[in-house]
């Protein structure tokens, strides 16, 4: 299944070790992919989840070579994924402009349910206990971190992500493409952070901007056909939801 916004990330219940949860905090994740064109641009990924109400915040920054940022989006599933709300944001980060998108029970049910099966630390750890993925090795990382080597291929594409056996969270990836009967470099080494803050009451507070209230997703026409997955899928996705728009109307 896709992830809520509609961005991919590297694939993805008792949270590691290493990073133990309490009361109050806040889980981050922060993911940097460099681009394979060698161009230096590259995206950053931040991810706010709050364990106890499933609202999360899901920012993607692209950035050009030089730390010029490109585009700077905010997706926020809140109030029980009864909200789902977009943010642009200018490359200091400052909020523009933003739209709320209302989500029925049943897709609001499903918003939250994706939060707790993508963008949990949880989740991050299972999407590598697959059988997708073979354990490769024991490595150490240049400041003594102990970590697993675990390789994924798939068609000519090998994929290594180095897995921190003191919490079982992604530090970093590589991927490598098989040319000619070797593997040759398929852009750069994606990075992995992990850790619990605090709730400062401003994480997923979207009060910056005048939000503009779209329809109600009961008002859209959606295919009875369709599983619960598709419809929220076509009603969060820009580029679909237009679409229902023009044909509700």
């Amino acid at each position: 299944a896709l992830p809520i916004s509609g961005t991919n990330n590297v694939t993805k219940s008792n949270v590691g070790a290493g990073i133990e949860n309490t009361q109050g905090k806040i889980e981050y994740q922060k993911q940097v992919i460099p681009s394979n064109d060698g161009s230096g641009s590259k995206v950053i990924i931040e991810q706010w989840t709050n364990l106890k109400t499933l609202d999360s915040r899901r920012d993607v920054k692209e950035v050009l070579a030089g730390n010029k940022v490109q585009k700077f989006t905010s997706r926020y599933v809140k109030n029980g994924g009864k909200d789902y709300i977009s943010i642009q944001r200018d490359q200091d980060g400052k909020a523009i402009s933003g739209s709320d998108q209302p989500l029925e029970k049943e897709l609001a049910d499903a918003a939250s349910e994706q939060v707790s099966k993508y963008w949990t630390f949880d989740a991050e750890k299972a999407s590598y206990n697959t059988v997708d993925w073979k354990v490769e090795g024991i490595v150490k990382d240049s400041d003594g971190k102990t970590l697993k080597k675990l390789l994924s291929i798939d068609v000519n594409l090998y994929r290594h992500v180095y897995i921190d056996e003191a919490t079982g969270l992604p530090v970093k990836a590589e991927a490598f493409k098989m040319l000619n009967g070797s593997l040759k470099p398929d852009g750069g080494t994606e990075t992995f952070e992990y850790k619990n803050v605090d709730n400062d009451g401003m994480i997923f507070d979207t009060s910056a901007v005048t939000l503009t209230k779209l329809q109600d997703s009961s008002e859209y026409k959606l295919s009875p056909s369709f599983s619960v997955e598709q419809k929220l899928k076509m009603v969060l996705i820009p580029e679909l939801r237009v679409k229902l728009q023009n044909i509700s109307k």
